[in-house]
């Protein structure tokens, strides 16, 4: 099996939008991704990765695939992932899961007295000669209070 590079956002896109239980055309797979990033692939652009993808063993054709498109009655090929494929868009997605998992904890504090995890709402209480982080004003005066007892 050869190695696919997952080296654009594209790429990535065009496996998630092919983690699905449903055939999708070229056309529905750019029109997807349209609406998630507002610009629609060119087929120049997905037809080679498609075609990558398939001799790597991660997608499938199905010939004579009914197009979602009700304004369009021809039969199109369409694609869906092997089982191969679905275990490299599971693979990318706990790399991913990983990567921001990892980027947010360097972004999050944590309370001083519950422990919390705190992206967005902190209370910041000055103990001994340093900061000290609270998710709450409750958690910082039962933390005093229990200093204090």
């Amino acid at each position: 099996m050869s190695v696919v590079k997952l080296n654009s956002l594209f790429r990535v896109q065009t496996l998630l939008v092919l983690n699905s239980e449903i055939s999708k055309s070229g056309y529905d797979i750019a029109k997807e991704i349209e609406l998630v990033t507002g610009k629609k692939p060119s087929s120049g652009k997905i037809y080679p990765f498609l075609k990558e993808l398939a001799s790597a063993g991660y997608i499938i054709q199905d010939e004579g695939f009914d197009s979602e498109n009700q304004h369009d009655k021809r039969l199109k090929k369409g694609y869906f992932l092997t089982q191969s494929g679905q275990d490299l868009v599971k693979d990318l997605m706990d790399r991913m899961g990983n990567i921001i998992d990892a980027r947010l904890e360097e972004l999050l504090d944590a309370c001083y007295h519950c422990g919390i995890q705190l992206f967005d709402s902190k209370v910041y209480r000055q103990v001994g000669k340093s900061d000290q982080v609270f998710c709450c004003t409750h958690c910082m005066a039962a933390y005093t209070e229990s200093v204090t007892h």
